[in-house]
């Protein structure tokens, strides 16, 4: 190692601890006072206690030449679900979201989501449904 390589390396090294030492002492000068905070548990009840029967209706995508889902039908929705906020995940197989619907449910009867044209979700791709009520 030069003379002059030794002094750079050294140079930079005291430059850091330097900037260690500003920053400690500059953290030291920090005041904390206290503030409010509030913490505490919710019991969360389901609207729903029996199953919601799920149905869709397809439309033929030219672009990936296979069938799309086009609307997502919920029915069986109990009454004190009627009439809130609901958001639908169509899931794949290996649990990745292929689309999120949202809506309100319906006062009676079939609760009617329809699927955006894009992204295209086929039929064949859908595994499972997720789907919850809020309001």
């Amino acid at each position: 190692m030069t003379a002059r390589t030794a002094r750079v390396v050294v140079s930079a090294a005291l430059a850091v601890v330097g900037l260690t030492g500003l920053s400690v002492a500059t953290a030291s000068q920090l005041t904390l006072t206290s503030a409010s905070m509030q913490a505490g548990v919710v019991a969360v009840t389901g609207c729903q206690t029996g199953d919601v029967t799920v149905a869709y209706t397809y439309a033929y995508d030219a672009g990936t030449t296979s069938y799309r889902v086009a609307t997502v039908a919920l029915s069986g929705i109990a009454t004190g679900c009627q009439n809130k906020a609901i958001r639908v995940t169509l899931v794949s197989a290996a649990g990745a979201s292929l689309v999120e619907l949202t809506g309100t449910t319906a006062a009676g009867g079939t609760t009617t989501l329809t699927a955006p044209a894009t992204p295209v979700v086929r039929a064949e791709d859908v595994a499972k449904v997720a789907a919850v009520v809020s309001g």
